[in-house]
């Protein structure tokens, strides 16, 4: 067996799908983490060929750099049961999924559903069902994959192997993204006073214009507002020109009197400062995995509304700050938008249990326990 320097361990990550929410998560890993973790990536795109080719490739990339580490963590775009039988023989380590997402529970487009293909779905669960152990990013994911798993394997004609789902709920916790608290509060600008005294309040959507977020359910409220002259100013952060023209310019010629700001914007710093000065957020999602740009756009302090029933009841527990239908979004906006300064330092607070610097013992303790177990397995066999 290998001797540890320090008690650090040496971590392979495998981000077949460097790009996003994903890319943010391995390289804050590496960032906080006390352990030593080296980075294999493969470019963000063609996802679905990533997750049936990705295996073979780190398998090779693996063996050329000879890497002998103590733990593989991976993403959830990669064929884990594939990986695993490949490097058998090679490596003497634990493996690791880390689920952003999964394809069983992903919402599909009105396209997608002519042609669902099942066999995504299943390979995320033949992935966590060969690896020693799975992450979730959200009690509210895990919760949802387990359960499509057994709605899954109800499908099949026979021998549907259901005890395997008890045996990845077994190995499965939860240790959420974390997020740089210290930016936040560096870059962000909200001030009590400002926002008591605006006589206009900013409406803001930070999320991906994608048939998943629904924003045709926001376009329809903004429309609503329009027709009983409800007064608004509005920032959009998440549309953007390059991808979206069409629904860009739709956008803008029909809410234009009302934009302070509409695209994508690079900077960070200067996306917390936009943020920090908008007032109430809208979230019309169908879905959502854990919902970063949800926690920074609160933590900047906007109140928002959010949809029942999915994962934003684990860090906000007012009642009065979710919705259950279309009039109850319109009419809790409108009170929003003519109330007085609503503090929402309470929930600014509870957010905190999300810093990276936190989540990253957390982190550090799984994986130390990772490489006790593989070691007391090596010394029984």
């Amino acid at each position: 067996m290998r001797t540890e320097t320090n008690n650090k361990q040496n971590i392979l990550l495998l981000e077949s799908y460097y790009g996003g929410s994903h890319k943010y998560w391995a390289d804050n890993l590496i960032r906080y983490s006390r352990h030593n973790i080296q980075l294999m990536t493969l470019p963000a795109r063609k996802w679905k060929w990533r997750m049936q080719g990705a295996a073979y490739t780190f398998y090779e990339m693996i063996l050329e750099d000879q890497s002998r580490p103590d733990i593989i963590i991976a993403s959830s775009m990669i064929d884990m049961s594939m990986l695993i039988s490949l490097l058998r023989g090679h490596l003497d380590c634990s493996y690791i999924l880390y689920m952003h997402e999964n394809q069983l529970t992903y919402p599909l487009s009105h396209l997608s559903e002519k042609n669902f293909d099942l066999s995504y779905g299943y390979q995320n669960y033949k992935s966590c069902l060969a690896t020693d152990a799975v992450l979730f990013n959200s009690h509210y994911h895990k919760k949802e994959f387990v359960s499509a798993c057994n709605q899954l394997l109800d499908k099949m004609p026979d021998y549907n192997n259901k005890s395997s789902v008890d045996r990845i709920k077994n190995k499965s916790e939860v240790i959420e993204v974390g997020l740089d608290f210290s930016l936040l509060d560096r870059y962000s600008h909200s001030e009590t006073d400002n926002k008591t005294n605006k006589k206009v309040k900013t409406i803001l959507w930070n999320h991906r214009w994608e048939y998943d977020k629904n924003p045709t359910l926001f376009i329809n409220l903004l429309r609503k507002l329009n027709r009983n002259h409800q007064d608004y100013k509005l920032c959009i952060t998440g549309l953007d020109k390059d991808q979206n023209e069409k629904q860009y310019q739709e956008v803008m010629d029909e809410f234009g009197s009302h934009i302070i700001h509409l695209g994508y914007i690079e900077s960070y710093q200067q996306y917390i400062e936009m943020i920090s000065s908008t007032d109430i957020l809208i979230v019309t999602s169908d879905h959502d995995f854990f919902g970063l740009s949800v926690i920074e756009a609160i933590y900047c302090g906007n109140s928002p509304l959010l949809p029942t029933d999915m994962v934003y009841s684990e860090y906000v527990s007012d009642s009065s700050l979710f919705y259950h239908s279309e009039e109850e979004l319109y009419d809790k906006t409108v009170a929003f938008l003519t109330d007085t300064y609503r503090n929402n330092s309470y929930i600014k607070n509870n957010l905190r249990k999300y810093d990276w610097s936190i989540l990253s013992k957390t982190y550090d303790i799984f994986f130390e326990r990772m490489v006790t177990n593989n070691k007391s397995k090596d010394n029984f066999e």
